[in-house]
């Protein structure tokens, strides 16, 4: 699964759950650690997490400054959960409310075997989320998301036959182990939500579990809820037909509660596909106020959450998305396609996470289509959330771009709060030429070297873009190094197999280039996240 290093700016209480009533901005846990892909105890992903240094992983990276939490403030009830006679089968499931006055307080007995069960009553078409928070439950400063010792919490969703229709195992994004399901229930009566460790809810998977010894902390927080009733504002397609531009539906940005002006919130796109042909249109007109970092420019992200009952929201057609600049929809200036994508847990192709270069005070069309697979009613939908603003780092290459050589190779600096030797770049490829160079300087005690850059897998043009790690005299730094991007796999070196750095290095070169530009999709952008930091002792 790819990670994600997020800029230390407020956003709204939580990625992982959206609370019933806002935290706002410094509400829930301010983490200064990086969360590393697949996380606790999936045993790694396809990231490298070295304590409390960043981690390079793909799309962009995870890291400082970010809000965990989202619980409904201090307001939380007893469950009944955990204790060797609690609600541990579909029989004695704990009855729990949809939109809760507060959260539901539990603990798992133990981290490899125990399951909790609650039970709630909803009706056909109904759009819900299932919440866990226990990492965003601890309150130590500088605390790890992905601490091994706190349970990695896994979501999901039964019917009243006991037949699963959802699950999550880590949010999408994903900004620590905690858990977030989305689906629409499939018709009136009772459900099931269960929680459970990691290891318990994929103990069929050889080699998934690898720290159910090192659990200790066990507590967590549960909440169901409707989507619309989220702090996080629901956006949902509304009343057909919404096609085109003139009936797309209008996103209106909202600033979190105790936010600050320009700096939006995550909102929650959602509808369900008519017809196999069908098509939504949503209308984003970005304010003129976004708030952006003075080094970066700022993105339109779009995060589509995956399907299927396994580790999904129980969609049965995955979807189509392009975005188009208002003043001219004839043409794609981004594009991706959910059939090249997996869940959080694949460690070669996460989810979707398109990332849009985008102009403050600008207009666009998001535009999501229906998939390749037959019409399924009752599961043609989907969940998309949305950001507007900074929220990766991304040092933005400078214009006009001279970096076409080694020697004229863009410097890359380390963000402050970020530890050294940790870098990310946000670059075009200009022309079918463009060759792009960066040079960063190695942290003293490195060994080794990660890379994860993406074009075409955040909705780029750009088709078999290569990235490679060489040396400052443009030679290669060694085996493995060099990797060119696929429509469904991430480009990434590192996990168990980082690039070895010659002993004296001092210096990297990364190296960018594309082979062709998709002559429907205009996006020439691409982003890099390098990672040459000492190892924690």
């Amino acid at each position: 699964m790819r990670s994600k290093h997020f800029l230390g700016l407020c956003f709204v209480g939580s990625f992982a759950a959206m609370a019933l009533v806002g935290t706002g901005c410094g509400g829930g846990t301010t983490s200064t650690s990086t969360t590393g892909a697949g996380g606790g105890a999936e045993g790694g992903g396809s990231s490298v997490t070295t304590g409390s240094n960043t981690t390079t992983g793909s799309n962009t990276t995870t890291g400082s400054m970010t809000t965990t939490s989202t619980t409904t403030g201090s307001n939380t009830t007893s469950s009944g959960a955990g204790g060797s006679t609690g609600n541990h089968d579909f029989a004695s499931a704990t009855p729990i409310d949809i939109n809760p006055m507060a959260n539901t307080a539990g603990a798992l007995i133990d981290a490899d075997t125990t399951t909790d069960y609650f039970k709630i009553t909803g009706t056909k078409g109904e759009r819900i989320t299932a919440v866990v928070n226990a990492q965003g439950l601890v309150t130590t400063a500088g605390h790890d998301p992905n601490d091994a010792t706190v349970i990695d919490t896994v979501v999901t969703i039964f019917d009243a036959s006991k037949k699963q229709i959802a699950q999550d195992d880590d949010a999408w994004p994903r900004p620590s182990t905690d858990s977030q399901a989305f689906t629409v229930l499939p018709a009136d009566g009772d459900y099931y939500v269960t929680v459970t460790n990691f290891c318990t809810a994929f103990s069929s998977v050889a080699g998934a579990c690898t720290n159910a010894g090192n659990v200790t902390t066990f507590d967590y927080e549960l909440f169901v809820a409707d989507v619309d009733k989220l702090n996080a504002p629901e956006i949902n397609e509304g009343a057909e037909p919404n096609d085109d531009t003139a009936k797309a539906v209008k996103v209106a940005y909202k600033v979190p509660t105790m936010g600050t002006a320009g700096n939006y919130g995550i909102t929650i796109l959602d509808g369900s596909f008519q017809t196999a042909t069908d098509t939504d249109a949503y209308s984003l007109a970005i304010p003129a106020d976004t708030k952006f970092d003075a080094n970066q420019r700022a993105h339109a992200e779009f995060w589509v959450q995956p399907i299927t009952a396994n580790n999904g929201t129980g969609a049965a057609t995955n979807a189509k998305l392009w975005v188009v600049d208002a003043d001219d929809i004839t043409k794609h200036i981004a594009e991706v396609d959910q059939v090249n994508y997996s869940d959080g847990d694949n460690q070669a192709s996460g989810p979707i996470a398109m990332s849009v270069p985008v102009v403050a005070g600008h207009s666009y069309y998001l535009f999501v289509k229906h998939g390749i697979e037959a019409s399924v009613p009752l599961q043609d939908y989907y969940f998309i959330k949305h950001f507007i603003g900074s929220y990766y780092y991304g040092q933005l290459e400078k214009s006009p771009d001279v970096n076409n050589t080694v020697l004229t190779a863009e410097t890359l600096t380390t963000p402050a709060m970020v530890t050294a030797g940790n870098y990310f770049v946000d670059g075009n490829i200009s022309t079918p030429v463009d060759v792009d160079y960066y040079t960063m300087d190695v942290a003293t005690g490195a060994v080794s070297a990660t890379l994860f850059c993406d074009a075409q897998r955040s909705g780029s043009g750009l088709r078999n873009a290569k990235f490679s790690l060489l040396k400052t005299d443009g030679s290669a730094l060694g085996t493995g190094n060099v990797l060119a991007e696929l429509p469904n796999k991430d480009v990434f070196i590192g996990g168990m197999t980082p690039v070895t750095l010659p002993a004296g290095t001092t210096k990297v070169v990364l190296k960018v280039e594309a082979g062709s530009q998709d002559p429907l999709v205009t996006g020439t952008y691409y982003h890099c996240s390098i990672g040459v930091a000492a190892p924690v002792p």
